[in-house]
């Protein structure tokens, strides 16, 4: 046996918190036998009673007994020490030798007192005691999960509902086979069955009112008691043993019944349960009846609400009703949109709040800052706001007026409108006050439309003009670059020049037909070509000495296996041009020291039941475009730059479009994005030329 003086050594060296008589008293109140395990020893260092009375052993016996003495194995192991740590804190099973040599099962838990140390806590009882108190805990667990769907059943939506859930979980609770539900009909003398559940075919339809009258507690039939004439008699006859009924409703108020019988002999605990289900059906048949009886009334409240609802919505005008106070009792849906908010955020606010840049007055004071205390009680309203004037003599010269002013969403834009306060008058007094607005913004969006198509007409005019001014100058340029490659000798080194020019010549004049395609319809000539080739011609020949001169560096990638396409060779030049330019200006106008770099990639981009697509980015490291201008930047006649004229991006989305591809910019940090997508073109099996 450990001597105390051991114990309180090996406690103070491990540096625990406890002294033995600590220990003695903590083990003590423990539910169940413990034993204090000192596994540098493998022994007992302390019990408490429970063990001893299980074991048989005295506690100075077990007090310092080796583990294999009381525990010859563990899960196949010879000791505890071979149980993997990380399962000592999970239960295990095992065998308790006891003083009589009897191998008692048990179940075991093994805890450390803590990480590292030499001391630990075994609790431990008996196999069948545990699965003992595991079926009475969930045996109490099902009591109490029925027992919440029977509060639940007085959640539903209707009484047929309600009372199945209910009775559902009171056969579970009482051990019942069948149970049926009875209540008054109307003001007629009969209790008509509302719902039965279980087997059901020997409980009748109606019972006599008298029922009623007998059943004022609860009563309990057992088999051969008074079973010569009623209920008693059908559940002999259906083979039941015992049956109850009870009474629904309140004391000298019941009206119904609930009725409940077994085959089998009726549980301990009927007695204690039935309480519980009979206040529980009897909510949900008077809650569920009362709201029946009132449901014809609320649907008719119902369709009339429906009814000005729908006339109120309909409505293209704001309706806005205050009190007299001139706070917020609802909004239309129209006012909803037109102000930005929800009539549950503004319900009993200041008018004020809301229709901001407002210049409208009434004889109706805003809420007080402060309440004059000097005042008498009466001279105030309960929400310490001063009192409006007597509605018959509220007056305004603002009132029926129709304003036109800007005001103010939610959101902080703006938008014309106009609106005027009208009376609402119940008998001769005022009852309230109805404010109508209409956003005038959709009118001004229309003229500011308009100014835009009309400009952009006279703008269609003189770029029509400014073409055919400018061509007679590029043909006669044509012309003579023609008759002086004639002239000078084929062999010369100026014929290269004079192609050169040739072709600036007939790139002039293919960038003023785009211009003209926002005002006429330009022919594409569509045949496929490869745009992989098409960039590296145009990245090699045109665009060359422009990076030299803005000392830009060109990384061109080609990420698809086929970049075949069908399109309009010279549009196709003129969208790409165009997006080379704006990278080039973008990073010249950079003010900061960073290394101008173009990148174009070519992609795939697949999309399912649609034709391949094919991605051509455009990417730069200019200054990057703001979130505001990128929904506008492929307007025409939109421009970022000073000397800009909002043309170049608006031609690349509309030969994309006419291309059947999409345009698209994303700013990143340190750059900009521009996309273009163009679907592949289809082959399907047939021979074709590809140009370049």
């Amino acid at each position: 046996m450990r001597k105390p003086s051991v114990l309180n050594k090996i406690l103070a060296t491990r540096r625990y918190t406890f002294r033995e008589n600590e220990m003695e008293t903590m083990l003590e109140l423990l539910p169940q036998p413990a034993l204090l395990i000192d596994l540098e020893n493998e022994s007992v260092a302390l019990a408490n009673t429970r063990s001893s009375e299980l074991s048989g052993y005295v506690l100075s016996n077990l007090i310092g007994a080796h583990l294999s003495q009381l525990f010859p194995t563990i899960e196949g192991k010879e000791n505890f020490l071979d149980i993997e740590l990380e399962r000592l804190s999970l239960p295990f099973t095992t065998h308790l030798q006891t003083s009589y040599r009897l191998a008692l099962p048990i179940e075991a838990k093994l805890t450390l007192l803590n990480p590292g140390g030499n001391l630990a806590i075994l609790t431990f009882d008996a196999i069948e005691a545990v699965n003992d108190l595991r079926r009475r805990q969930s045996a109490d667990v099902e009591t109490l999960t029925y027992i919440q769907e029977l509060a639940e059943g007085l959640q539903e939506p209707d009484l047929l509902s309600a009372l199945s859930k209910t009775c559902g979980a009171a056969l579970a609770i009482l051990d019942t086979q069948v149970m049926a539900v009875y209540h008054l009909q109307g003001t007629r003398p009969l209790l008509r069955k509302a719902i039965s559940v279980g087997v059901d075919g020997w409980l009748p339809s109606h019972l006599p009112a008298d029922y009623l009258n007998q059943a004022k507690e609860v009563k309990v039939w057992r088999k051969g008691i008074n079973t010569l004439t009623g209920l008693p008699q059908k559940a002999v006859l259906a083979g039941m043993e015992y049956m109850l009924i009870i009474p629904l409703g309140y004391h000298k108020a019941w009206y119904g019944l609930a009725v409940t019988a077994s085959s089998q002999p009726p549980p301990g605990n009927i007695h204690s349960t039935i309480p519980v289900v009979q206040t529980c059906i009897s909510s949900a048949l008077q809650v569920h009846t009362l709201l029946e009886s009132q449901r014809g009334a609320l649907v008719d409240l119902r369709r009339n609400e429906v009814q000005v609802n729908l006339i109120k919505n309909m409505l293209q005008e704001s309706i806005i009703i205050l009190d007299t106070n001139l706070r917020i009792v609802d909004l239309n849906t129209a006012a909803e949109q037109a102000l930005g908010y929800k009539l549950e955020e503004v319900k009993g606010q200041q008018l004020s709040r809301i229709l901001i840049g407002s210049s409208l007055k009434l004889d109706t004071p805003e809420p007080a800052e402060q309440v004059d205390k000097d005042k008498p009680d009466g001279d105030q309203t309960s929400d310490g706001t001063q009192p409006a004037l007597p509605p018959e003599k509220s007056q305004s010269k603002d009132l029926g007026k129709v304003f036109t002013e800007r005001l103010f969403r939610r959101s902080g834009n703006s938008f014309l409108a106009n609106y005027r306060l009208i009376q609402l008058k119940e008998k001769s007094s005022v009852a309230g006050y109805a404010l109508v607005l209409q956003d005038l913004s959709e009118l001004e969006e229309y003229r500011k439309r308009n100014d835009q198509l009309e400009r952009q007409a006279v703008f269609g005019e003189m770029t029509a003009s400014f073409v055919h001014d400018i061509k007679n100058p590029i043909n006669s340029l044509k012309t003579g670059l023609q008759l002086l490659a004639e002239i000078i000798p084929s062999e010369s080194p100026y014929q290269s020049n004079i192609r050169r020019l040739q072709v600036n010549c007939d790139n002039i004049a293919e960038v003023l037909n785009s211009g003209l395609s926002f005002i006429r319809t330009n022919e594409y000539k569509m045949r496929p070509l490869h745009l992989e080739k098409l960039l590296a011609r145009l990245i090699k020949t045109v665009w060359q000495q422009r990076m030299y001169i803005h000392q830009v560096k060109c990384d061109f990638r080609c990420e698809a296996q086929e970049t075949v396409i069908e399109g309009d060779e010279k549009a196709l030049e003129h969208m790409f041009t165009n997006l080379f330019d704006n990278a080039v200006d973008a990073m010249s106008a950079n003010d900061q020291e960073t290394q101008r770099l173009l990148s174009i990639t070519i992609r795939e981009h697949k999309v399912i039941n649609q034709l391949d697509q094919l991605v051509v980015l455009f990417s730069d490291t200019g200054p990057g475009i703001s979130e505001s201008a990128r929904d506008k930047i492929f307007n025409l006649g939109y421009t970022t730059k000073k000397e800009g004229s909002g043309i170049g991006l608006a031609i690349v989305k509309n030969i994309a479009t006419a291309h059947k591809g999409v345009a698209q910019v994303e700013s990143i940090v340190g750059g900009t994005i521009i996309s273009i997508m163009i679907p592949s073109f289809a082959r399907n099996g047939n021979e074709f030329e590809i140009l370049m």
